[in-house]
């Protein structure tokens, strides 16, 4: 039998025994007061009840001792099955279903006193306790008492605790409480104050693999704990057992890893209501965490690493802190993530990034991930990028917005690089504002960009303030702008990338392996292309491909009027080319190759079947040399300021400083020099036909012509000379041939002697020595040896002004004179020197319709005169013939 109520049984057995003795006792000196009295007995039905007392008390213990069993015992307020009940050095109670009913009371401080109190004094009696099944409420599972130590079991929790109760405080030590759904473990030990509804817990936990402190007050059904972990490793676990949304923990525990975890300290502020914390927006609040951690915004990029990640939880919302933040080898200092809110529903993950470094693949892959297609790679210098994403985590939506500023530095721009000087990028989603981009290309080009990029629908709206645009090749400069404003567009919605400058009206595609560039209209870019300028072009267009500007395959068509080339005696307008130009040189075919050149430090240009005009003024009249040139010509002859030169082959080889030519013709060449200081003309065997050009108005026959001619085209002097010509002349005199003859001089012409009669006039060789000057022609001599008539003649001939004043002497008489020349002294003296009869015509007035005189009766006059004196001469001349 248990001490204490072997205790309590003879302390009550005494008791009762001394009072019947003390009766006796008492009686006894009554009624032996003054004597002794008699002793009393016992009635017979005393002892006999005290007796049966007895019994029953032994058959009571004894039943006890075995224990007592009650199927079910039904009470007011509850419901007990299977009950037993025994005695084992204390009561031993078992209870296999105890349901107590759902109507709730509430304790006030006094029934709790009380209900402590007799738990207090009826401990003593009580061994243990045990409810297989208790079922109050939402609760169901078991409880037992032993020892003032409590154990529950249920399937929400786990319990072991030993209680206390003095001055109306509840003194716990917790064994162990396990939260089931939870898989938390808690241990250590609480007060609860009943005056002041105030529970406070100090202890560890363990669970998911975290190890930890807790520290709670509860008061009112108000909420007080805070939390601190040991280093652990799995995030997953913990974000199980956090109240955050679903959202985020899916997002947490797929995207941030590290070596090991830790909270700081993590405090919950809440209501108790039901049972259960109302946790709302400002509830919890407190700091972690990561070291070596690893954050991954989105599946196709490489994680963000830093040394160590600072958490911290705030007004339902969590910012991340990375201290030494890299992405590859990009150190991203000063970056920021947080999601917001992180409780309630909604959340948004707003991540600002913040680098300064070189915009690389590594760095534009992220802007490629979130739909932000910016076909640019920065090959040298830093930009300062920030940029922020914000993404709604029900549906990963993203929101952008970032800054770019950069300084010098290499770009790419799908395979073309440039450089740029300074630069202010804006983003807003899909949209990038340029501000301001100074930019530059090789020594090209210097412009200013500004305007929009719509990076979904791949396009560019904006406007090149282009400060210096030069294109050369070699000593040519192709393109020269500078001042210019063009609007441009920019399509990079395919794979390769199209720019439209309207200015220009040239389009440039670039696919990564070519530049595609189109002048759509060649009189669009004339102003801006010297080489077009000195061309009276009126359309065309050209396409240029190229890898690395310095190999060109171009192709095109031009259209030029008042060409100097034709072809079966209609104007060629049309030219259609290709070609192909590298660093050393440039090849191009026009026309199905009826116009081949090749450029190096030469230009060298073969013409084939056409016919060359070159009348000073025209398609390429102001055309300036800037390289020495060749030009031959096969089967194409020339005409020139109206005379044509039926060349089977030319060739012309000049630069800036001197030219020469040669002219191969069906009978006879020519060839030439010019220099700055003049020009130099030499005729060799020219034909009648050839020379008849330009004498217009007569016709020539046979014969052959040399001319000589030095000076400029308005300044030059040479002579002209002629064999075995016959000259006809039906409708004019001799002068008017003459002067027309003579009026083609400036225009490389010939020349040829006049006629005098229907029949014509043959020539059998002459000699003209001249003069011209601003188109005044000086004829030093004109001598003509005919058949029948010999002529000298010498005057002006203003071509300006078309007047004339000349003297021209006709030797006439051959026939005759060829009889005496045979009598040397008679001859001499009869005919003179040159055995002929002379005349003189003296020309005067209107170039066209001159007045002629002739001084025929002076001679005459004159005639016996001359043959005295020729007479006396006669022996002086003989002298002299002998001496030579």
């Amino acid at each position: 039998m248990p001490p204490c109520i072997c205790t309590v049984l003879e302390r009550s057995r005494t008791q009762v025994f001394d009072f019947q003795f003390s009766n006796i006792l008492i009686l006894k000196n009554k009624k032996s007061s003054g004597a002794p009295r008699k002793a009393t007995r016992v009635p017979h039905w005393l002892s006999f009840a005290l007796i049966s007392l007895l019994v029953l008390t032994g058959l009571a213990w004894l039943g006890l001792s075995h224990g007592i069993h009650i199927d079910r015992l039904s009470l007011p307020m509850a419901r007990v099955e299977n009950l037993s009940l025994r005695l084992d050095q204390g009561f031993i109670v078992d209870i296999g279903r105890l349901d107590i009913g759902s109507r709730r009371t509430s304790l006030s401080i006094t029934a709790i006193n009380r209900l402590a109190g007799a738990i207090k004094r009826w401990s003593p009696l009580v061994q243990a306790i045990r409810i297989n099944r208790l079922n109050y409420q939402d609760y169901s599972g078991s409880l037992s008492y032993r020892n003032n130590t409590v154990r529950i079991n249920s399937t929400d929790l786990a319990l072991e605790a030993a209680i206390h109760y003095q001055d109306q405080r509840f003194f716990i030590d917790l064994s162990h409480l396990l939260i089931k759904p939870y898989q938390v473990r808690l241990t250590g030990k609480a007060t609860y104050n009943m005056a002041s509804d105030l529970l406070n817990f100090s202890g560890d936990f363990t669970g998911s693999g975290i190890n930890g402190t807790l520290r709670l007050s509860l008061q009112h059904d108000i909420l007080d704990a805070v939390v601190r972990t040991k280093p652990f490793a799995d995030l997953a676990r913990l974000g199980k057992q956090l109240p955050l949304d679903q959202d985020v923990k899916i997002w947490l525990t797929r995207n941030i890893t590290a070596r090991k975890f830790q909270i700081d300290r993590l405090r919950l502020r809440c209501r108790i209501k039901n049972g259960l914390p109302e946790i709302g927006p400002d509830s919890i609040e407190g700091t972690a965490r990561a070291e070596d951690a690893d954050i991954l915004f989105h599946p196709d990029l490489p994680p963000v690493h830093c040394k160590e990640l600072g958490i911290t939880w705030q007004n339902d919302r969590l910012v991340f802190k990375p201290d030494g933040p890299t992405y590859g080898n990009k150190n991203l200092a000063g970056s920021r993530v947080s999601i917001d809110p992180v409780i309630e529903t909604g959340s948004i993950l707003t991540v600002n990034l913040k680098t300064d470094t070189m915009l690389d693949p590594s760095i534009t892959r992220i802007l490629r991930a979130y739909d932000i297609n910016l076909p640019l790679e920065q090959q040298s210098g830093t930009t300062a990028a920030k940029l922020q994403l914000i993404i709604d985590l029900r549906n990963f939506k993203v929101t952008t917005k970032g800054s770019f500023t950069t300084g010098e530095g290499a770009w790419s721009w799908q395979g073309s690089p440039f450089l740029s000087h300074k630069a202010t990028v804006l983003l807003t989603d899909d949209q990038v504002t340029i501000q301001q981009a100074d930019l530059s290309y090789q020594n090209i080009l210097r412009v200013g960009l500004s305007g929009t990029v719509n990076t979904a629908a791949g396009r560019a709206d904006l406007v090149g303030d282009i400060d210096n645009l030069t294109l050369r090749r070699g000593k040519d400069t192709l393109i020269q702008a500078s001042g210019v404003t063009t609007p441009l567009t920019v399509d990079f919605s395919g794979p390769a990338t199209r720019i439209d400058l309207q200015r220009f009206r040239t389009t440039i595609i670039l696919d990564g392996r070519e530049k595609h560039i189109v002048l759509a209209s060649l009189p669009a870019i004339k102003p801006f292309a010297p080489i077009l300028q000195h061309l009276a072009i009126k359309g065309g267009e050209a396409d240029i491909v190229t890898r690395n500007m310095q190999r060109f395959h171009f192709s095109g068509s031009a259209d030029i009027p008042n060409t100097l080339l034709s072809l079966a005696g209609r104007p060629v307008t049309s030219f259609v080319f290709q070609g192909l130009s590298t660093p050393e040189e440039t090849e191009l075919s026009i026309n199905k190759g009826k116009i081949n050149a090749t450029i190096t430090d030469r230009i060298k240009v073969r013409l084939d079947d056409y016919q060359v005009t070159v009348a000073g003024t025209g398609a390429c009249s102001t055309f300036k040399l800037t390289r020495p040139v060749q030009i031959t010509g096969h089967n194409s002859p020339l005409k020139i300021n109206g005379f044509s030169i039926p060349a089977k082959k030319f060739e012309i080889k000049g630069d800036c400083t001197k030219a020469t030519f040669t002219v191969e013709l069906p009978q006879g060449g020519l060839r030439g020099v010019r220099t700055p200081k003049g020009m130099i003309i030499d005729g060799k065997n020219l034909s009648a036909k050839f020379a008849n050009q330009f004498l217009p108005f007569v016709d020539l026959k046979g014969g052959v012509f040399n001319v000589s001619l030095r000076g400029t085209f308005d300044d030059y002097e040479g002579y002209l000379e002629f064999k075995n010509v016959v000259i006809d002349d039906n409708e004019y005199v001799l002068l008017n041939n003459i002067m027309a003859f003579i009026d083609t001089i400036p225009a490389l012409a010939t020349f040829s002697s006049p006629g005098f009669n229907r029949h014509g006039y043959k020539v059998k060789e002459g000699l003209v020595l001249l003069k011209c000057h601003d188109r005044v022609l000086n004829i030093l001599d004109f001598r003509a040896d005919g058949t029948s008539i010999n002529s000298r003649s010498h005057g002006v001939i203003d071509l300006k002004n078309k007047t004339i004043d000349m003297e021209m002497t006709l030797h006439t008489l051959k026939s005759f004179s060829n009889i005496i020349d045979k009598i040397p002294w008679a001859g001499y003296a009869l005919l003179g020197e040159n055995g002929t009869l002379n005349t003189t015509l003296k020309i005067r007035g209107n170039l066209e319709h001159p007045d002629i005189t002739t001084n025929l009766s002076e001679e005459a006059v004159m005639a016996p005169i001359n043959i005295i004196k020729r007479a006396i001469a006669w022996p002086f001349k003989l002298l002299q013939q002998a001496t030579e």
